[in-house]
């Protein structure tokens, strides 16, 4: 059932497009899943449910503008390891691998709070976006590049980037490309360094923090991170196809 919704969904998307496709396969993948959530918001809302609603919401737009090629690697919220996500991000001859998470900090910035109820941490220490390529991506060039370009896009729509993954500390410590744009470089992250094609991994924002959590329950806020992440994929596809 959950399979020919998604597929009736993508008939109608792109019946009511008015763009013609373009030639550019995007591969989106949804960070973690469901009983491997990633991390836990402020408010007690898991991760996964944060970057599921991104995902879609920018598949839809994706279509809507011409990517007609774009797919979710995990649609139905299957349990998939890591290294199944590149598998079939290859078998579908993405162009692009896109993986949509969002933010937490270290235990030693969290403090705790009561929310209905029920002891949730949360912090005030940092906030932002943060991207992330590999070097050891066999497309390690252009990952960087499209890292690059999607941190332009982000700062121009007012985003910031968060700095703390360059903090010497442990469980942190990235190198740290593009300050102004929040690039990082993470060599050994699985779903980076193995895919055969270039692969970037967005935090979106930082979901412990109560005030940034806000706002990326905000549709308007969400559609100003997609609106970045597509103008930067046209620029992208320009300069790579």
């Amino acid at each position: 059932m959950k399979k020919v919704t998604l597929l009736l969904f993508t008939l109608t998307t792109l019946l009511f497009s008015n763009v013609s496709c373009k030639n550019f396969t995007l591969a989106i993948d949804i960070g973690h899943t469901p009983k491997r959530w990633g991390a836990t918001s402020s408010m007690g809302v898991k991760e996964y449910a944060f970057n599921k609603r991104l995902a879609f919401e920018l598949y839809k737009q994706a279509i809507k503008e011409g990517f007609c090629n774009t797919f979710i690697i995990n649609p139905n919220s299957q349990e998939i390891s890591l290294t199944a996500r590149t598998q079939v991000a290859k078998q579908k001859k993405a162009d692009l691998f896109l993986s949509l998470h969002h933010d937490s900090a270290q235990k030693m910035y969290l403090s705790y709070r009561k929310v209905g109820g029920v002891k949730q941490h949360y912090s005030y220490h940092h906030k932002g976006y943060s991207l992330f390529y590999s070097r050891k991506n066999p497309h390690s060039k252009k990952s960087l590049f499209f890292a690059k370009t999607l941190g332009e896009e982000l700062t121009k729509n007012s985003l910031t980037p968060t700095l703390h993954h360059a903090e010497k500390i442990r469980g942190e410590n990235r190198k740290l490309v593009y300050k102004k744009l929040g690039v990082y470089e993470f060599t050994n992250l699985v779903v980076l360094k193995k895919t055969a094609m270039p692969a970037v991994l967005l935090e979106s924002g930082i979901i412990i923090n109560p005030d940034e959590e806000a706002l990326l329950n905000t549709p308007s806020y969400r559609a100003e991170i997609i609106s970045s992440i597509l103008n930067a994929l046209k620029r992208y596809a320009k300069s790579t196809l």
